[in-house]
């Protein structure tokens, strides 16, 4: 009766009939048909024929899976583990994933592993993880091959191992699984330099920045900026930043800001470059909160506003920004921007000292330090020198210096120092 089922279903020798095929499917399945009673838990899961009803199909996968039918307790497992038609259940999840296991169910072996790695319905061990899901990437498991990857890179549940955490996350990439083709470039740019290929890099960047990975779309950006991997491109560079940066990046916001703020993809467009560093400012990124009181600070892209200038330097003070600090002393200690008739003093915590001669004081050695203008003529230009990343392996910019500087001042002012003997 399920063969039956089966040819109306497909339309084999027959004419394709659904209703005729469930109604077999039905009989068979009531007879105890284990084939029968799992397709018609597929039937009513998936909702292609039979309205969707996921306790029905619950039902049919169970009695299948207690005659021991693998593909039902395969099915059974995964409906508990993700709660379809039930609670979740973990626990018994767990024990149908090792039945169907006994038959070599790739799929259970492959959650077999996740449990294990996460610690779901048993306790945490990821040597047998590594067990599990091995078994499942050598049967090419696309992302059994990803997790055997990461744990071989990152040496759990095994020894640490570049050489078959690549090989493993580049079979996952071959299937087109985006977070192995990430993983895959950033070890090719970044790994062990006898790893190294940035052409190939470039190649899983783009692939999965493609598929939406947005620090793939950063990392693509750079490379096609410093002309690493590929021919330098700033067109593209412009393009992978914009993708980022709307998808939320301030990394990317703000890089893009000083592309625009630059001119570097053609003329300099200070409003579009104002309107990413808010959006980065906004999201803590402090290089661009700096960038952003540059902005207030010089009326390029917006409305020249002191206040302003001094809110955004003062949100990178606060995390330590030295430039966005020195700036703010040279505000106040000079009277600047027409704010210092009307906030007394920085309110930058212990960062910034409150008094005109700790500040003199401060200004004079930080100055000092470089025995030159060097230092000074960076204090009021954009720039973007966040080194950690925001995820692991991020790449993100190197510093890029807007050519605008108080050059006059910052000569005139260190001129009169080394004159006075203050260093």
């Amino acid at each position: 009766m399920s063969n039956l089922g089966f040819m109306y279903l497909h339309g084999l020798g027959i004419t394709k009939d659904e209703e005729a095929a469930i109604r077999w499917f039905r009989l068979a399945a009531e007879q105890s048909d284990p084939y029968a009673q799992n397709t018609l838990g597929v039937i009513y899961e998936t909702g292609d024929i039979e309205p969707k009803d996921l306790r029905i199909a619950l039902d049919w996968y169970r009695k299948a899976a207690m005659s021991g039918y693998e593909a039902a307790q395969t099915n059974l497992g995964l409906a508990l583990y993700k709660g379809h038609g039930t609670q979740i259940n973990f626990s018994e999840a767990f024990h149908w994933f090792t039945e169907a296991a006994k038959q070599k169910s790739t799929t259970a072996e492959l959650y077999l592993g996740l449990m294990n790695k996460n610690g779901e319905g048993v306790k945490p061990d990821p040597i047998e993880a590594n067990k599990w899901l091995r078994l499942a990437a050598e049967k090419g498991q696309a992302n059994a091959q990803f997790y055997v990857g990461q744990m071989a890179e990152q040496g759990v549940g095994q020894r640490k191992n570049i050489e078959e955490a690549i090989q493993f996350y580049r079979q996952a990439a071959e299937q087109n699984i985006a977070e192995a083709q990430f993983n895959l470039a950033l070890l090719l740019e970044k790994g062990p330099k006898d790893y190294v290929n940035l052409e190939e890099a470039a190649k899983w960047y783009k692939e999965a920045a493609e598929q939406g990975i947005v620090d793939a779309q950063l990392n693509l950006a750079l490379m096609n900026e410093e002309g690493r991997g590929v021919t330098q491109n700033i067109e593209q560079t412009e393009f992978w930043y914009k993708k980022a940066a709307e998808s939320g990046n301030s990394g990317a916001q703000n890089n893009l800001a000083l592309i625009y703020f630059n001119g570097i993809a053609s003329k300099p467009d200070y409003q579009k470059a104002a309107f990413w560093f808010e959006k980065a400012a906004r999201q803590g990124l402090k290089e661009a909160a700096f960038n952003l009181g540059f902005v207030y600070a010089t009326g390029k892209g917006v409305t020249q506003n002191g206040h302003q200038a001094v809110f955004w330097y003062t949100k990178a003070a606060e995390k330590s920004h030295r430039d966005a600090q020195y700036a703010l002393a040279e505000i106040y200690f000079d009277g600047l921007l027409g704010v210092a008739t009307t906030i007394s003093k920085p309110h930058i915590g212990s960062s910034l000292p409150h008094n005109k001669a700790t500040l003199r004081h401060k200004i004079i050695s930080a100055s000092c330090t470089k025995k030159d203008v060097g230092y000074l003529r960076i204090l009021f230009k954009p720039v973007f020198g966040l080194r950690k990343p925001q995820k692991k392996g991020i790449t993100l910019r190197k510093p890029i210096l807007v050519n605008y500087i108080f050059k006059e001042m910052a000569s005139k002012r260190m001129s009169k120092r080394l004159k006075s003997g203050s260093c």
